[in-house]
């Protein structure tokens, strides 16, 4: 998309310099940049530095599932449908100065390679700061009271920032086969809450396996001091997420404070 653009400001600037015809240009660098914007893809979940302000939203409401995929396309089919439709009509303003249909000014060659450095210097350092420094959705979802966080030493947002590191430091090591039928396959986060995506490979009795399970997390999480602590001060909560193999859901727990309390923790 980027060297498509660069091409275009060439050619109006050393044959086709008219307004209409940059007019079309403007309009396709716009959207270029608006599609970055909103409907990058170059996060995920765990980190979504990369990801446009909507697609962010999409991948965390589906959980980054096959709609993604479906997404994608369409910001594909949109995105470069705009594109092309204004540089279609870029195209026909070219073939009108073409046919001298329409009178342009002359420029010579000395001011037209400055021209074009300059501007093609502007248009590649935007691309190198895109790329350097892509956006992070969170930083437009999450704001920082900076007073309250030099006061207390821990922001809200700096809390949701060490769950969303641990959490990308935990799926370095997965997908995880815990025991013969149990995988921990991802671990993601949303601001306090963690979230563990277990996959169970064989058809098991879900109350029995859910009555043994869930004693052994809550002993795990609140039976330890370090853990327990975290939980009641910072308002910590842990989602553990079973599904069978054939991607169905099987069952959930939620920990938190209020379940540690109603365990005697």
């Amino acid at each position: 998309m980027f060297i498509i653009i660069l091409c275009a400001v060439f050619a109006g600037i050393f044959f086709n310099r008219v307004g209409s015809y940059w007019k079309w240009i403007a309009y396709a660098y716009a959207i270029s940049i608006l599609v970055t914007f909103l409907f990058a893809g170059g996060g995920t979940i765990e980190n979504p530095v990369g990801d446009g302000l909507i697609t962010h939203l999409v991948r965390k409401a589906t959980n980054d599932g096959y709609q993604m995929a479906l997404f994608g396309i369409l910001v594909i089919i949109v995105g470069y449908g705009g594109l092309i439709f204004f540089l279609r009509n870029a195209v026909r303003v070219a073939r009108d100065v073409k046919a001298k249909k329409i009178s342009v000014e002359k420029v010579g060659k000395i001011r037209g390679v400055i021209e074009f450095a300059v501007l093609a210097t502007f248009l590649i350092m935007n691309q190198i700061i895109a790329i350097k420094d892509p956006i992070n959705p969170e930083n437009f979802f999450h704001s920082v009271d900076s007073n309250k966080e030099r006061a207390t030493g821990s922001s809200s947002s700096s809390i949701e920032e060490q769950v969303r590191l641990a959490g990308v430091e935990t799926n370095k090591n997965l997908p995880q086969k815990l025991d013969d039928v149990t995988t921990l396959e991802k671990v993601t986060t949303d601001g306090r809450n963690t979230t563990y995506h277990y996959v169970i490979s064989a058809n098991l009795d879900k109350e029995k396996i859910k009555k043994f399970i869930l004693p052994n997390i809550v002993k795990g999480q609140c039976g330890n001091v370090d853990t327990r602590k975290l939980i009641s001060e910072n308002n910590l909560s842990y989602t553990y997420f079973y599904k069978l193999a054939d991607g169905s859901f099987f069952f959930e727990i939620k920990l938190d404070d209020e379940l540690c309390k109603s365990y005697g923790y």
